[in-house]
C-alpha cells in the first residue's frame, strides 16, 4: 500500500480507468456475438450456393468476440486485484468476542 497519498490516488485511478476499458473490451466482444448470431442465417444460404465467406466471417468475428471478452474478463480481475490491495479495509475485521455477537444483532 502506498505511503503517499497522491501515489495512492493515481493508482487507483489507473486502476478505475483499466476496469472501464475492460468494460468496453466485454462490451464489444458480445456486441460481436450477438451480430453472429444475426449473420448466421447467411451461412447455410452461403454454403448452399457454393460459398463460403459468410462461414468464415461468422467464425473470425466469433473468434474475435471471444478473445476480446476473455482479455475484458482479465483485465478487470488484474484492476479489481489492484483496487482490492489499495483497499484501507481488506477482508474481514478482527472484532473482540465481546463486540460481534453486538454486531451481528443490529
Amino acid at each position: 500500500m502506498p505511503d503517499n497519498p497522491q501515489e495512492r490516488v493515481l493508482r487507483e485511478t489507473a486502476a478505475l480507468e483499466e476496469q472501464r476499458r475492460a468494460r468496453v473490451y466485454k462490451t464489444v466482444g458480445k456486441w460481436l456475438l450477438w451480430m453472429d448470431l444475426l449473420l448466421l442465417i447467411f451461412v447455410y444460404t452461403g454454403l448452399r450456393g457454393g460459398s463460403y465467406m459468410w462461414l468464415i466471417w461468422v467464425m473470425v468475428e466469433g473468434f474475435l468476440g471471444l478473445v476480446l471478452i476473455g482479455i475484458g474478463s482479465s483485465k478487470h480481475r488484474r484492476a479489481e486485484q489492484v483496487l482490492l490491495d489499495l483497499s484501507p479495509v481488506r477482508g474481514e475485521q478482527d472484532l473482540d468476542s465481546d463486540e460481534e455477537p453486538e454486531r451481528r444483532a443490529s
